[in-house]
């Protein structure tokens, strides 16, 4: 190749923006015959290109939430067709700070609710059937079951709970949210990994915030920045809890970037959920979603 068209693949090479996605059903979860309580998505609509949305959520999995695969669904849903509308061509917030005043103020919001509408339009297509109140009462008593049927308004969400965390990039700035646990990092060109979300220390052990809460948009924490990082991973809990610390964790940013800069980013992608599923095997037995963007700031080394 010219020296002059390995300029332009090169120039290529660090304006595009990769994702790879994948989600994996938990060790336990596959020995117990459960469901992925999981789901992720994106939403890319020029390959390679901004802007790029990732959404994933983890359904609670508990008795009393037992259409919560439904309901990271539907947060995964509402995540993306909400932040579409925040970057469409003929939205009036065209400035940052309009985006950022607005995601402060009403964004969160509207999360919620667009979320509650879809678990309502659910119930009204198909109701509580008799095998799932009976599993809730095999697993939680008869007065669980009582308060679900003759309290449905009050225990409906519930039955949906699930978590989010949601990603946009765009040419001008990064929009983090994240609504209960999992794991949203940032990691630069040497490799150096952040949180741009701190942890939230009021969670401990399983405890979360979900979108089954009351007023669960105070619970959406959110970050905006207008620097661009290498890659930004996006992770449900089941990723996290298969380390033995938060500093094993962390160290993942850096192991990817090497990965993709040595086998090339679409070997990695192929390979993805295979690490997933041995972390799983080998660590929480969760289930596992995991989303990578990456940047073309740094190139292949072979």
């Amino acid at each position: 190749m010219s020296e002059e068209n390995e300029k332009k693949k090169l120039d290529r090479d660090f304006q595009q923006w990769r994702l790879m996605l994948e989600t994996v059903t938990g060790a336990s979860h596959d020995r117990q015959n459960l469901p992925n309580q999981d789901h992720g998505d994106f939403y890319q609509p020029n390959e390679n290109s901004l802007p790029i949305i990732l959404a994933i959520s983890d359904g609670h999995g508990s008795a009393k939430s037992f259409r919560s695969d439904r309901g990271s669904k539907f947060a995964v849903e509402t995540a993306i067709e909400l932040l579409q509308v925040l970057v469409a061509p003929e939205s009036d917030r065209q400035n940052i700070s309009e985006v950022n005043n607005h995601v402060n103020d009403e964004f969160c919001k509207k999360i919620v609710s667009r979320w509650k509408e879809k678990v309502d339009n659910d119930l009204k297509n198909e109701d509580f059937t008799s095998a799932e109140l009976e599993n809730l009462e095999q697993e939680e008593g008869t007065k669980v079951r009582q308060s679900f049927e003759n309290n449905k308004e009050d225990c409906k969400y519930i039955v949906y709970g699930a978590t989010l965390l949601a990603v946009l990039v765009t040419e001008n700035y990064h929009l983090y949210l994240q609504l209960g646990d999992g794991d949203i990092l940032t990691v630069d060109t040497l490799g150096n990994t952040i949180r741009p979300i701190p942890k939230d220390e009021n969670l401990i052990a399983n405890e979360t915030y979900s979108l089954c809460m009351k007023d669960a948009w105070k619970y959406i924490n959110n970050c905006f920045v207008t620097s661009k990082p290498e890659m930004i991973l996006v992770s449900t809990d089941g990723y996290a809890n298969s380390f033995d610390s938060e500093e094993n964790f962390i160290k993942i940013g850096k192991d990817y970037l090497d990965m993709i800069c040595q086998q090339g980013f679409d070997e990695v992608a192929a390979q993805l959920k295979g690490f997933l599923e041995q972390t799983s095997q080998a660590g929480s037995g969760d289930d596992i979603t995991f989303g990578l963007i990456k940047s073309g700031l740094t190139q292949t080394r072979r």
